[in-house]
């Protein structure tokens, strides 16, 4: 799904993009960057209050994952995602 939004932002199809990437976060929110994507698209397409909230959600999981990072430092920070993906 990651991969069709990409496409589409490539091409420039910046509604189709938001649709994936939503689609996308909405299965695996623990994935930062994709509301981050998503937000991104959410500006292209000047639906602001959409995109504040879609890069706050991106934000707030960046910012745990970071935080983890500082509790258990053999998380390796970025892996986190992956190894604790239950976590709110």
């Amino acid at each position: 799904m990651c991969a069709l939004g990409k496409i589409h932002q490539r091409l420039g199809e910046h509604r189709k993009a938001l649709e994936w990437f939503v689609q996308a976060q909405k299965i695996d929110p623990s994935q930062s960057f994709l509301a981050m994507e998503a937000g991104y698209e959410a500006l292209e397409l000047r639906v602001f209050k959409h995109a504040i909230e879609l890069y706050e959600a991106g934000i707030a999981r960046n910012r745990m994952t970071h935080d983890l990072c500082r509790v258990w430092p053999w998380l390796n920070c970025w892996p986190a995602q992956w190894l604790l993906p239950e976590l709110p």
